[in-house]
């Protein structure tokens, strides 16, 4: 579920920058993509649930989805906020638009990319907990239900503690890896 989860970044992460190259396209899907968003994710799961059976493949298509939802409009977001002192220097040296997004647009927006990575790499991680909590046979989330109902009090303070060691892992990956690809800031 790890991977459907940067699966679901990278492709949100392509989806925003078309978003954001083309406001006829950014006018007709950023409302659709708002809406979507602004449903709590844990309303969505039951449909899941429902549609894709209990198991895996639920737990993967949802991360991907809540993934790719959550770094298209992260994208967008990004790609507004770049200043547009930027995108006016460069025309005027004679940059076309497409350079611009190339040398400019792209570059700009990395910092801000790998913010929303990390939240969505978190984001995966409650979807995944609140999947297996509620329809997966087998799992840390499974464990920590089966935990509750019989008052097994450890294994839930182990079933916790594993998530969270395993969440802060792969934020500290993050970390390192935005660290790498942002070493031009100050």
């Amino acid at each position: 579920t790890l991977a459907a989860s940067f699966i679901g970044v990278g492709c949100g992460i392509g989806v925003g920058l078309l978003i954001g190259w083309s406001i006829r396209i950014r006018r007709l899907v950023e409302p659709v993509l708002e809406m979507i968003r602004m449903t709590p994710p844990l309303a969505l799961l039951p449909f899941f649930l429902m549609w894709f059976g209990r198991g895996v493949i639920t737990e993967i298509l949802i991360t991907m989805f809540y993934g790719f939802l959550f770094l298209a409009i992260n994208t967008v977001e990004a790609i507004r906020n770049v200043p547009p002192i930027y995108l006016q220097a460069s025309q005027t040296l004679g940059a076309t638009r497409g350079q611009v997004y190339r040398t400019v647009v792209l570059p700009s927006i990395v910092p801000e990319l790998t913010g929303g990575i990390r939240v969505a790499a978190g984001l995966s991680w409650a979807l995944l907990l609140g999947s297996e909590y509620l329809g997966a046979q087998e799992g840390l989330g499974r464990l920590l239900l089966i935990s509750q109902v019989f008052f097994f009090t450890g294994r839930m303070i182990i079933s916790v503690a594993c998530f969270a060691i395993l969440s802060f892992a792969l934020n500290t990956l993050i970390v390192r890896m935005s660290r790498g690809l942002t070493q031009w800031m100050p």
